[in-house]
């Protein structure tokens, strides 16, 4: 949800974003039967508890072969920092999100776009269409990676990302 908040910072005070970084997102609107999905995971997380919703939600996210123990139990931990109440105001926030589309063309910082080849919760393809949009953007793709392309690849996305900030890439 990190690139959500920070695109619409840079629509609120685009003075203020000199540049962004967009990793494993989305730009679209609420999409067809999302918000029924959404409530039954929130429902979830209050009824089974956020261990029970980290065991069901994380592993599709995690590229399988970066499914360790270490990297698993850092995540779940994570989640575990939260709580359902907290959880279902995230899912409140995302469900009610604006279509990003209409105003990612007017944000004209450096925009560095990056998706993990392997990230099924928001494809390549997806990252293409917000590239399309952005009028200053590059998009780089981690191999080896899914949803959580900074802790599953951190040697190749960490400098990847240092250097953009620094205007290095």
């Amino acid at each position: 949800m990190g690139a959500r908040v920070a695109m619409e910072m840079a629509r609120l005070a685009p003075n203020r974003v000199q540049r962004l970084v967009l990793m494993d997102t989305g730009y679209k609107p609420l999409g067809e039967g999302e918000a029924e999905k959404r409530a039954e995971i929130v429902a979830y997380g209050h009824e089974h508890g956020m261990k029970a919703l980290a065991d069901r939600w994380l592993p599709p996210m995690v590229y399988e072969p970066n499914r360790t123990p270490e990297l698993m139990g850092a995540l779940t931990d994570m989640v575990l920092r939260s709580d359902p109440d907290r959880h279902e105001r995230q899912i409140h926030a995302l469900v009610n999100r604006p279509d990003a589309a209409a105003y990612l063309p007017g944000v004209t910082c450096p925009t560095l776009v990056v998706v993990g080849r392997q990230d099924q919760w928001s494809p390549v393809e997806q990252h293409q269409e917000i590239m399309a949009l952005l009028p200053n953007a590059r998009l780089e793709i981690v191999e080896d990676a899914g949803h959580f392309a900074p802790v599953e690849q951190p040697d190749v996305v960490g400098p990847m990302v240092a250097a953009f900030l620094k205007g290095e890439s």
